[in-house]
This record gives structure tokens, C-alpha cells and sequence, in this order.
């Protein structure tokens, strides 16, 4: 059985010197993470997540500890210039997150399109329905089509199908003008009962 060579020091010093640049370095990281420790022992665990819980298994003081974990590398020294990046990235983050925050809380707060009126069953679609409604008719849709060529074609008509023409008009950059909804209601409205 192999003897171990158990130290006052463990783990020995010429080991952890090499794990950072300067008796300093050392003396400092592992007097930061014993106060760590100390701070995670006295709280039993439920310190913010900040602090990082032990990295090895081990029953000494929360110096020895944190002379442990630097030799296990569990415990690394971080240059100022890395941290300002690490801050630097963090904070960026966290705009980017708020921004998104924002916009969601916008979009939320903005009032929803009226619900189109329903239809009278079996009535032919007026200017009061839905645009699939009306595209479905083949009457309607010619009307449609007459004074808005391509709609029952068009691209997004997915996102405005459930909408009235009236309830469209706002977005359509003026392409829908009161007048062509007039229009359009007047030749409805001539359409053949069927």
C-alpha cells in the first residue's frame, strides 16, 4: 500500500503556485472563496445563487477548502480587463432582455382588433363580415376581386382573413378608402338573393 506524504500544507504549495501567477493571486483568491464558503455555511445553503456551494468533498476550515478547490482547478483566478468583459457581456444581456420585456408588455397593452360581427346564418356575406366569408362566396368574391384585385390571393391574407374590410382599412396604408368600402357595400348589396 502506497504511503501518502500528508503535509501541514495540503495541498502542497508548489502545486497551487502553479495554478496562478503570484504568491498573491493565490493568497487573495483563496482568502475571496474561504469568505464565500464561510458566507454559504452560515446561511446553510440558501445564500442567492451568486455564491458558489462547495466544489470538493472535504470537512476542513473554508481556507484549506479553498485551497482544495484551486488545486483541483475548481476555483480559477479571472484577470480585471476578463471581468470588465464578463460585466460588460452581462449587462448587454440584461438591456437586451428589459428591451424584450418592453416590447411584449407594448404589444400586450395594445387593444385588440373588435371582433368581426358574425354573420347571419345562411344570409349572404355583407360588408359586416369577415373577408373569408366573403371570399368564400363566389359572388362576393367577385365583387372582391373587382374592386380589390388579387385579395383572395394575397400573401397575408392569413392574418387578416377574420377581419372586416372596415377593421383592415386602418393598416392598409390607404389602399382602403371609405369610399371604395362604400363601393364595395353598394355592389354587395346589388348582388341576386340566392
Amino acid at each position: 500500500m502506497a504511503a501518502t506524504n500528508d503535509s501541514m500544507m495540503t495541498p502542497q504549495l508548489e502545486v497551487l503556485l502553479g495554478k496562478v501567477d503570484s504568491k498573491f493571486s493565490l493568497v487573495t483568491l483563496a482568502a475571496s472563496r474561504a469568505r464565500e464558503l464561510q458566507q454559504y455555511y452560515a446561511k446553510m445553503g440558501s445564500v442567492s445563487s451568486k455564491v458558489v456551494p462547495p466544489q470538493v468533498a472535504s470537512l476542513r476550515k473554508p481556507l484549506s477548502m479553498g485551497f482544495e478547490e484551486i488545486a483541483a482547478d475548481k476555483i480559477v483566478r479571472v484577470s480585471a480587463d476578463e471581468m470588465a468583459e464578463r460585466r460588460a457581456a452581462e449587462e448587454a444581456r440584461r438591456a437586451a432582455e428589459q428591451r424584450e420585456r418592453e416590447q411584449a408588455e407594448a404589444s400586450r397593452s395594445r387593444p385588440a382588433p373588435a371582433p368581426a360581427a358574425p354573420a347571419p346564418a345562411a344570409a349572404r356575406p355583407t360588408i359586416a363580415s369577415p373577408i373569408k366569408d366573403l371570399i368564400a362566396n363566389a359572388q362576393t368574391r367577385a365583387v372582391l376581386e373587382k374592386h380589390l384585385p388579387g385579395i383572395s390571393q394575397h400573401p397575408a391574407l392569413p392574418q387578416f382573413q377574420d377581419m372586416t374590410l372596415a377593421q383592415v382599412a386602418p393598416a392598409s396604408n390607404g389602399a382602403l378608402t371609405p369610399e371604395l368600402i362604400a363601393a364595395i357595400d353598394a355592389d354587395l348589396k346589388a348582388l341576386p338573393a340566392s
